[in-house]
């Protein structure tokens, strides 16, 4: 299936990052009282920048690094460029050589990635320095803790280098600016220490406090969208059942179903439950029901192994090609067989056993799962399951 790589969902982020960039600009602009010349030389440097943000941010999405989530709806990212941004409003009002500029870097990359942090930095310190006439040093050195900034993050974020990461953290947020400021002006002015020194604890503090944390708050967005997708407030869940309380209800039995039945094989089970939920979405706008659902799931900035497993519906258009896909179709061939029959009938438990017997040797014989790595053993296992250990009533 082809890739809805403009969904009106990551237009509308990406348009607020711009914004959140834009109302920086225009902040200094009006601080700063601009003439025309200064003006037309800040509009400049956004032309500039914002294509190549708006190319990299995309790149790095597809290429599966921003976040490790290829269907990012850019809603860490938007949320980072508006804390950065608003960051950097507070560093206009410090002294020379002060401003922590390594927190929003920080702050950014844990948003996308490294290279966002960086090259966010970097606009952010040019404007800052522009406008508040800072001079090639005040620029340097900012420059620098933007670029150190990123790779400390990623020693930050692995545990058993955390302390050391931070230590050259505050260390580098001290000894750079001080540096530079000597280099400037070939005095000591203690005064510019102690301005440093308070950069540094903020630096300090938040690389301890914050950062990691951060880091691995938005490095596991693709887990949270499994959970947030089917959460009863997601709109699309309410869409669903607005549809058919039916449908909705199927799709909860199948997401359950599945998800322990993933669990009991060691499978994707959270990705498994979402798969569940939508496998019949294609519903909601007809036929081409496969086609459309995957469309639906495109829009929705679905996980690409959700798409995927959404894409292999029935086996109908692409072949059932993993475990946690072939888990998904037993069940809802399950469940969808249990509730066309008279309950009483099959809560006996012989005819309730024969019934998965029969389902599941049929799809089997049908060559369904030829190609989706599920051997013998795994499937007495979900047999065993469904037969057993599932509520399918």
């Amino acid at each position: 299936m082809k890739e809805d790589r403009f969904s009106p969902k990551r237009m509308i982020r990406m348009l607020g990052i711009l914004i959140s960039v834009a109302i920086y600009s225009v902040f200094l602009a009006i601080i700063c009282k601009f003439t025309i010349d200064r003006v037309l030389v800040l509009v400049f440097i956004n032309a500039l920048y914002l294509p190549l943000l708006i190319a990299v941010i995309e790149m790095e999405r597809i290429r599966g690094h921003l976040n490790r989530n290829e269907k990012s709806d850019f809603h860490q990212l938007f949320l980072c460029f508006l804390a950065a941004a608003a960051c950097y409003v507070g560093f206009f009002f410090m002294p020379a050589y002060m401003a922590p500029v390594m927190i929003p870097v920080m702050i950014l990359s844990c948003g996308g990635n490294e290279l966002i942090g960086i090259l966010g930095g970097i606009y952010f310190n040019t404007l800052l320095c522009m406008c508040s006439s800072g001079s090639f040093y005040e620029y340097a050195a900012y420059t620098m803790l933007t670029v150190l900034s990123g790779i400390l993050l990623m020693v930050i974020s692995q545990k058993k280098y955390k302390i050391y990461g931070c230590i050259m953290t505050v260390a580098l947020s001290f000894a750079v600016p001080s540096i530079f400021y000597y280099i400037s002006s070939f005095e000591i002015n203690y005064h510019q220490y102690l301005s440093a020194g308070c950069s540094m604890i903020l630096t300090a503090v938040f690389s301890y406090f914050f950062a990691d944390r951060l880091y691995y708050y938005t490095k596991h967005e693709k887990e949270r969208t499994l959970a947030e997708i089917i959460a009863e407030n997601f709109p699309l869940v309410q869409e669903i059942k607005n549809y058919s309380e039916i449908d909705y209800a199927h799709a909860r039995k199948v997401s359950s179903v599945a998800e322990e039945c993933a669990k009991e094989l060691g499978a994707d089970d959270k990705t498994v439950a979402a798969a569940g939920f939508y496998y019949r979405i294609g519903k909601l706008e007809g036929e081409p029901f496969v086609e459309n659902g995957v469309r639906l799931a495109e829009i929705n900035c679905f996980p690409k192994n959700v798409v995927k497993i959404l894409s292999e519906y029935n086996g109908e258009l692409n072949a059932i090609s993993s475990i946690e896909s072939a888990i998904v179709h037993i069940v809802d061939s399950i469940v969808t067989k249990f509730e066309l029959l008279d309950k009483e009938t099959v809560k006996n438990s012989w005819n309730h056993d024969i019934i998965i017997y029969q389902t599941l040797n049929e799809k089997s014989a049908a060559g369904l799962y030829d190609e989706a790595n599920l051997g013998m053993n795994q499937f007495i296992k979900i047999r065993e399951f469904l037969t057993k250990g599932a509520d399918l009533f």
